[in-house]
């Protein structure tokens, strides 16, 4: 059976959970004039966010456990092998990257508005459960089969 090997890096993650909590922040300005402040995932906040980093690992682990092959999560990667169908169009891996990454930062998203922005959590929480059954649909996708040219 053939793998694909899935790579993220822990802190480009973390950068873009940043980089979103405080667009939403700067939005809410209007509404309320600490939301911004409240809202940021800073620097020293995005420390405390690695529980929020191994919850999401454990439940794309928990998701495809039928598929790994190994799962290692160090301090600055996840590195996910997946052994996937003789049938599975291997040029999909980035698309399956590009939704274990988008997954990630929506998941993680969630759970720190779930403390610091609870009007807006439950749609990160929508939207990373969408993002992540998306990816096992691309993982189960198969390639058109060809015309044998023996």
């Amino acid at each position: 059976m053939p793998t694909i090997s899935v790579t993220i890096n822990k802190c480009d993650i973390l950068a873009e959970v940043s980089k979103m909590s405080d667009y939403v922040g700067s939005k809410a300005l209007d509404r309320d004039d600490s939301a911004r402040d409240r809202i940021l995932a800073t620097d020293n906040a995005l420390k405390d966010l690695n529980r929020f980093w191994q919850d999401a690992i454990m439940k794309v682990n928990e998701r495809f456990k039928l598929m790994i092959t190994s799962s290692v999560d160090t301090d600055g990667q996840y590195i996910l092998t997946l052994e996937v169908s003789k049938s599975f169009d291997i040029g999909k891996s980035p698309e399956v990257k590009a939704g274990i990454t988008s997954y990630l930062i929506n998941d993680i998203i969630g759970q720190w508005f779930a403390i610091v922005n609870k009007a807006e959590a439950a749609e990160y929480a929508a939207l990373s459960a969408d993002l992540l059954a998306g990816v096992e649909r691309t993982l189960y996708s198969r390639k058109k089969p060809s015309v044998p040219t023996d």
